[in-house]
């Protein structure tokens, strides 16, 4: 009976050990750090052998990456990396933070240079970038078995990297200052030299080379080979993949900046029409939709909340409490964007090298979409006056009566005739005067619904009226 229980234990456990895959590919960004919570979560609950990153990208956003490696990198479970097309940039940083790595044929895998976006094209970032990030690479090579001085070389074109050998055969990496520092005698003791990384290239390599230079186990041609080659209990593979709602996130996540544009564009045609309507509802939907979207990719917190609220309130203060636009509005709109710029990026004040690059870049993705929306605004606003200007045209030429609508008098006959607004003046809406129903707009001022107006002067159809 014991032996039974015992046998039917190991059966169970065989069957139980898997190798889970989780793909790594496309853009590395905050909605894919939120799939791949959820994905090496799952994955630990199955208890499998091993987990599996597949990976296949050009790289993306360094703090991403930073916290795509943490995770990894706390995993108790055996990581394995497995390059599939390449992993480049960003993407390396990530394949070195699991405990293996193997490479399919033809794959890349390097070339980590910390690059900005300027007037003049890409631009590499300077050593108070590199420092920290080598750091990174350092601390990752030491504890997962690669080559030290050779990741730095992947981040850093100033490091010559050379391999030298001596009478032994026995052969060692070192930097082109280490060499230089050699004494003659040493230096004699070496019967071979060998450039790996000349100064001024980055360490980009082959999957052969990554082989050869001790960052890869092995050049496989498949997934199933890298299984077999794990020499787990059981070969079975389970894919993780992407979920619809995360595939969406992750798309929602790329055209923000578009939600951003039309809120602002939103808001401004809001600020210009009377009363509070469509273009209010648009401009704060697509502004919930964006930070509603950045919490769950976990960049949007209460401070960003709490600017965005600040500021709608301003606006509405702006909108329905004084007249006019001024101060108050400015104010409102500038809360508006700090809190879209915080909502971009998972920090408040810049502390890394890397944070102030994003920062800057946000700043000026705001700014961008500030100016682009101004057009936009003029453009809907032009379009709508126009609606406005064709149906006033209609309305004008008539009076509603009991009887409906017939024929107006001439409406210089009404100035100095007292009535009340109908609708909030904004400053166009409807007044009442004689108990005939007419489109009216105010002079100068709001004018709030059921308040006594006077007819000022008229302009051909055009009525102005003013508090009574």
């Amino acid at each position: 009976m014991k032996n039974l229980i015992i046998s039917s234990l190991v059966l169970v456990s065989a069957l139980w050990a898997q190798v889970i895959v989780i793909p790594i590919d496309k853009e590395i960004e905050p909605g894919l750090y939120t799939f791949l919570k959820r994905a090496v979560k799952d994955a630990e609950a199955q208890n499998p052998e091993a987990i599996v990153f597949e990976i296949n990208t050009f790289g993306g956003r360094v703090d991403a990456a930073l916290d795509i490696v943490e995770l990894i990198s706390n995993i108790k479970i055996r990581t394995v990396g497995v390059v599939k097309e390449k992993a480049i940039s960003a993407g390396c940083l990530i394949a070195l933070s699991c405990r293996e790595l193997y490479m399919m044929e033809n794959t890349t895998l390097g070339d980590v240079a910390p690059i900005m976006q300027t007037k003049e094209g890409p631009e590499m970032l300077g050593e108070k970038f590199q420092s920290p990030l080598r750091a990174k690479f350092r601390a990752l090579a030491e504890k997962n078995g690669y080559p030290i001085k050779l990741t730095e070389a992947l981040v850093s074109s100033e490091k010559e990297i050379i391999e030298i050998t001596d009478a032994s055969g026995a052969k060692r990496i070192i930097t082109g200052v280490e060499y230089n520092d050699l004494t003659e005698s040493e230096k004699k003791k070496i019967v071979k030299k060998r450039t790996i990384v000349p100064k001024g290239e980055l360490l980009t390599m082959s999957a052969t080379e990554a082989a050869t230079l001790g960052f890869s186990k092995k050049t496989v041609k498949t997934l199933e080979e890298v299984v077999g080659l794990l020499q787990t209990k059981s070969q079975e593979i389970r894919r993780i993949e992407k979920k619809r709602s995360e595939r969406l996130l992750i798309f929602m996540n790329g055209i923000a900046p578009i939600l951003i544009l039309i809120g602002l564009a939103g808001i401004y045609m809001e600020i210009k029409t009377p009363g509070f309507g469509m273009w209010g509802i648009i401009g704060i939907t697509a502004f919930l939709l964006f930070f509603s979207i950045k919490h769950i990719v976990g960049l949007a917190d209460y401070i960003e909340l709490v600017l965005f609220l600040v500021g709608i309130a301003l606006l509405f203060v702006e909108l329905f409490v004084i007249p006019g636009f001024g101060i108050i509005g400015v104010v409102g709109i500038g809360f508006l964007l700090a809190s879209v710029l915080l909502a971009m990026q998972s920090f408040v004040i810049p502390k890394m090298p890397w944070d102030f690059v994003l920062f800057k870049s946000n700043l000026m993705i705001v700014g961008i979409l500030f100016l682009i929306s101004i057009p936009l605004f003029f453009l809907a606003l032009f379009s709508t006056s126009r609606l406005v200007f064709a149906s006033r045209l209609g309305h004008h030429t008539s009076e509603q009566t009991s009887e409906g609508f017939g024929p107006a008098a001439d409406s210089s006959i009404l100035v100095g005739k007292e009535g009340r607004a109908a609708t909030p003046l904004r400053p166009a809406g409807t007044a009442i005067i004689e108990n005939k129903r007419y489109d009216v707009v105010a002079d100068g001022e709001f004018i709030e619904m059921n308040e006594p107006v006077v007819v000022s002067e008229t302009v051909g159809n055009r009525i102005v009226v003013r508090k009574a």
